[in-house]
């Protein structure tokens, strides 16, 4: 039998017409941009959920095509082609940048959609690092956790973080792609907003999915490797600045007062250089400081006003903001932490005036007049506690130069010192005329502040849409409430017990307040 050589129907058609050259090319157009149109579904999880998003926000299209930087021409609109290519060589060769081209009657409208979502495990991990960095560099506490949740909804990736002072435990819930996890981060935490100011910046992108995966691994990174704006000996060369200007706007004492501060101060700053070098001596730090310092106040007891000098000697020192995120935790419900944290503060302090009541012992004693358990005041010293040793147009002058040294220590860079200026010295000054002009109470004095100090903070967050923070913590280094604490305990330690009950009490009220106003 004879095969077949052309078979035909009977309309004439061919049963196994061979195709033309224009349908081959046209087919393989068409295989190509299917099987980059799966390439692109495959890589991107979560496109179905942005999708969604943008259809919210483009309502009166006829059709939607998704490309990769789409180059769209006169030719290509009329039929419909998009050619499409990779992203530029700032993404990593996984990380895919979407824009939707929707066609109308007239106009081609371009929208860019987020990135593609990382994995899950670079997400995590992405996170933990996020977590470490915003710990470290002095992120409010209270808000941690709201920013890790909208840093893991940016991510795809949900998670909860449970907060402690100085551990905390992110927990990942579970996900079509992965199980829950948990993952731990023990750290001391840190201050200093030269970093923490470009890492806010880097969370609000990931938030609103304005950064791949990628970028923002190779952003933190450079955050993190960024060097100090300030060398150590500059910080430690405020010490005696700080001493200098809080003798005489918090601790009433005169020229002669401030002076000697400044150079007792030059003691904790030494010291701070030797723990720097051997880090075993960070456990006795405060603990020889006070020592040291209250040594030498005592045997000068003569000449100088004691409790001026030793307080304003130390004041950087002073837990003042650690009291002030305790009680900030505690009135925003945060239980556990804010009291973990007081019980620290009490410690610290209790710490503290062993150091400053131990050398007065040892001083009375070597004189020939036993262990009297007295702070070594000489008569005609000191002045009155409610007055001032200098006019009060030195203040002025006072109140920048104790900011300037407290900007050097929380690293906080000359383009973010104008806010800080004029939040802390709004706050001293509505503290100080409620004080002297109205003589109100000292919880009435510290809510004005306090009130003074988030207001300007947050216009100035509003009006910059930048973080407020750093002007925060320099306004609640000005009220410096950790002095009312330690003048507390060592009123205790003198068995002045009222007065140790009064200067406690008023430590705490001062706190709440500024946490209520903040």
């Amino acid at each position: 039998m004879q095969p077949i050589q052309n078979p035909e129907i009977n309309d004439g058609t061919s049963l196994f017409n061979i195709p033309s050259t224009e349908d081959l090319a046209a087919l393989e157009r068409a295989n190509a941009l299917l099987e980059r149109q799966l390439e692109l579904l495959n890589h991107c999880a979560g496109l179905r959920q942005r999708f969604t998003t943008f259809h919210q926000h483009a309502e009166n299209v006829e059709e939607i095509s998704v490309g990769v930087r789409e180059i769209v021409t006169d030719s290509e609109k009329n039929n419909g082609d998009i050619e499409m290519d990779r992203a530029d060589s700032a993404y990593a060769d996984n990380d895919i940048r979407l824009t939707a081209t929707t066609f109308t009657n007239d106009t081609i409208v371009k929208v860019a959609l987020p990135p593609s979502p990382p994995t899950t495990a670079t997400a995590r991990a992405l996170m933990y690092s996020l977590l470490k960095a915003l710990h470290s560099y002095g992120a409010p506490s209270h808000r941690l956790e709201t920013i890790m949740q909208a840093v893991g909804e940016g991510l795809f990736t949900p998670c909860t973080l449970y907060y402690l002072p100085t551990f905390l435990i992110l927990h990942f819930h579970t996900t079509s792609t992965a199980a829950a996890e948990h993952q731990l981060l023990k750290s001391r935490g840190g201050m200093n907003f030269s970093k923490l100011d470009p890492l806010y910046e880097l969370c609000k992108k990931i938030i609103r999915r304005e950064i791949c995966h990628g970028s923002a691994v190779a952003s933190l990174e450079e955050i993190v490797g960024a060097s100090d704006p300030f060398h150590e000996l500059l910080i430690v060369a405020m010490y005696p600045l700080s001493a200098f200007t809080s003798a005489i706007m918090f601790f009433h004492g005169g020229w002669k007062d401030a002076g000697m501060s400044a150079l007792l101060a030059c003691i904790p700053a030494g010291l701070r250089l030797v723990a720097n070098r051997w880090s075993f001596l960070w456990w006795t730090y405060e603990l020889l400081s006070c020592v040291l310092v209250s040594l030498v106040a005592s045997l000068l007891s003569q000449h100088f006003c004691y409790s001026s000098v030793l307080l304003s000697a130390i004041v950087s020192l002073l837990p003042g903001y650690t009291i002030t995120s305790a009680m900030l935790e505690s009135v925003t419900r945060n239980i556990v932490s804010g009291s973990v944290r007081l019980a620290y503060v009490a410690a610290y302090l209790c710490f503290m005036s062993l150091g400053a009541t131990l050398s007065p012992l040892l001083v009375t004693a070597f004189r020939g007049q036993g262990f009297l358990r007295q702070p070594p005041v000489a008569d005609g010293v000191c002045g009155l506690e409610q007055t001032i040793q200098v006019h009060y147009t030195w203040l002025i002058l006072m109140v920048p130069l104790y900011v300037v040294s407290y900007n050097y220590y929380l690293q906080i860079p000359y383009r973010m010192w104008p806010s800080t200026l004029y939040t802390a010295i709004a706050g001293y000054a509505a503290g100080f005329l409620t004080k002297r002009i109205f003589h109100c109470p000292p919880e009435l004095n510290a809510l004005a502040a306090a009130l003074a100090i988030g207001l300007l903070a947050n216009v100035h967050s509003k009006f910059t849409n930048r973080i407020s923070s750093h002007a925060i913590v320099a306004g609640v280094f000005v009220q410096v409430p950790g002095s009312w604490g330690m003048r507390g305990v060592l009123a205790f330690a003198y068995g002045e017990v009222e007065r140790g009950i009064y200067w406690t009490y008023q430590m705490l009220v001062i706190c709440v307040a500024i946490a209520a106003a903040l």
